[in-house]
Parts: C-alpha cells; sequence; structure tokens
C-alpha cells in the first residue's frame, strides 16, 4: 500500500485572500467581469468548491491549477491543467523526496540535477492516470480554474509498474565484472569501486548481467603510455547488449616509471569507462 496516501481526510485552501479580495472590491465586480475574454468558455455557475482546494483521503487525492486568461481557450485550458497537475504532484513529491533522500545516503555520487530529476520522473510516473474532471472560470479575477484527481487505485497501479520498470534497469540488475588483460588485479579494483559508488549491484554469482573487460597496453614509451579497455555487457542468455573501447593516457614530463605511467593510464581508461556506462543505468534491458 502506499505510504504516501492519509487515511481520514485533509484539506487545505489556497483562496483564502482571494475571497476576501474579492469582498472588499465588490462595487466593482460586475464591470469586472464583464470585461473578461473567458467568461463565455463553460456556463456561467458559481465558484465550486473544489477551487484552491487539496484533498487527501482514502479513496483519492485531488487538487487544482489555475492560469490568467489568455483569450485563448485551448491554451487557457492547457496551463490550468498543468497547473492543476504540478499542484497534484507536491502532494506526492515530498513522501518521494524523503524516500530517495535515504536511497542515495549511501552515495556520494548523486548530483542535485540527478536527485531532481529522479523525484520528477517517479511523481510522473505515478501521476500518469490523473484527469481533469472539472473547469471554471472566475470572471471577476479572470482567471481559469481545472480541477484535477487521481483515485488510490491509479496510484497502486503506479506504484507497481514504475516498480516493474525499475526492476527492468541495467543498474537493477545483479552484475558480475570480469576483467581480463594487463593488470587485470588492479583495474577490477578500481572498476569495482566506481561501479559500487553508482549504486550498481555486484556479485560473484547470479549473474543477470556480465561485464566483461579486456586491457591492452596499445603504447608504452619513456613519457608516455596508452591502454585500451574493451568493455563488452551481456546479459544472463549470454546476448552482447552493449560494446565499446576507451582509451587511457598515461603522461609526463618528469621522471616518472612505467608502473606510474600505467597506472594513470589505467585510471584514464576506467575513468572513461564508468561515464559512458552510468548513462546506460536507467536502460531497460529485460526486452532483449
Amino acid at each position: 500500500m502506499l505510504g504516501l496516501i492519509a487515511v481520514g481526510k485533509t484539506m487545505t485552501t489556497r483562496t483564502s485572500s482571494l475571497l476576501l479580495a474579492a469582498i472588499a472590491l465588490s462595487p466593482f465586480l460586475t464591470n469586472a467581469a464583464s470585461h473578461c475574454s473567458c467568461s463565455s468558455y463553460y456556463a456561467k455557475n458559481a465558484q465550486p468548491k473544489w477551487v484552491g482546494i487539496d484533498i487527501v483521503d482514502d479513496e483519492k487525492l485531488a487538487s487544482s491549477g489555475s492560469s490568467q486568461c489568455s483569450g485563448l481557450k485551448t491554451i487557457d485550458e492547457r496551463r490550468s491543467a498543468k497547473n492543476a497537475r504540478e499542484e497534484l504532484a507536491k502532494l506526492l513529491s515530498t513522501d518521494i523526496s524523503v524516500k530517495e533522500i535515504i536511497k542515495n545516503t549511501s552515495s556520494s555520487t548523486v548530483s542535485h540535477s540527478d536527485y531532481k530529476s529522479v523525484i520528477e520522473s517517479q511523481t510522473n510516473q505515478l501521476l500518469k492516470s490523473a484527469k481533469v474532471y472539472d473547469r471554471y472560470v472566475d470572471p471577476i479575477n479572470c482567471t481559469v480554474y481545472a480541477a484535477i484527481s487521481i483515485s488510490k487505485a491509479d496510484l497502486e497501479e503506479g506504484q507497481q509498474e514504475k516498480i516493474k520498470q525499475q526492476q527492468a534497469m541495467l543498474g537493477a540488475k545483479n552484475s558480475c565484472l570480469k576483467v581480463t588483460g594487463e593488470n587485470s588485479s588492479q583495474l577490477t579494483e578500481l572498476l569495482t569501486e566506481q561501479l559500487l559508488q553508482h549504486g550498481y549491484k555486484l556479485t560473484n554469482s547470479a549473474c543477470e548481467v556480465t561485464y566483461l573487460v579486456k586491457n591492452s597496453i596499445i603504447k608504452a614509451q619513456s613519457k608516455l603510455v596508452i591502454t585500451q579497455l574493451k568493455l563488452q555487457i551481456d546479459t544472463q542468455s549470454k546476448k552482447s547488449i552493449w560494446q565499446q573501447r576507451f582509451e587511457g593516457k598515461g603522461l609526463s614530463y618528469s621522471k616518472r616509471s612505467k608502473t606510474e605511467l600505467i597506472h594513470l593510464a589505467n585510471q584514464d581508461s576506467t575513468t572513461n569507462l564508468i561515464n559512458s556506462i552510468v548513462k546506460l543505468k536507467n536502460t531497460a534491458i529485460d526486452s532483449y
């Protein structure tokens, strides 16, 4: 069950200040209404109770959004619906944010932009089935409103779909790392450390994904060493889903040993490899 749905009913309002302002300006209301180009969008009714209200109960989440009238109905409806969806998302984002903070405390490599992107994508996934169920025009303030809601059942379905999608991603799979070639022990250590930092699940058995890495020294001079990593990613069925080569350079104009230059080159090629496969972390691979 979703922990983000509160049992019982909680309501908040964002419109009390607007109502007070409307009362104070009542002598001017009739004239203002007649000049609102959006007043003919819908049948003229009293302001609905849902305007400015957030609702969280045991059946649904509901909110509303608004847009200043532009005189173009399709634009105003799209903008007000977008704002309503944003307001609805706020009811979820705090819970998701807390979960993501807990989830990411073990990694110091999660940037703010990545973190925000994860929250936004998860919220969008959960709200995929949200629907606009009513609209209203306030002719006095010349504002277009949209009411939006999503059922608890649809949220549960979205949560299950989100889990299913996450489990299909490369980064969620039990992964094995096999390094061969020059300096394989050093490279195994470097790659293991960086893969774990980026949240990959490394194991020595039950490999759902295997990272096959072969290292070669392709140039060795007194001041320059160039190495090359060949990476192949295989699924459990031994199907190759990705291959690429990464060069690394160890360069020094001071007196450094060949061993030191090789170490620098290995660090360089490893960094290049990690930067590339991190971009594949959220790629669904179950279809391969």
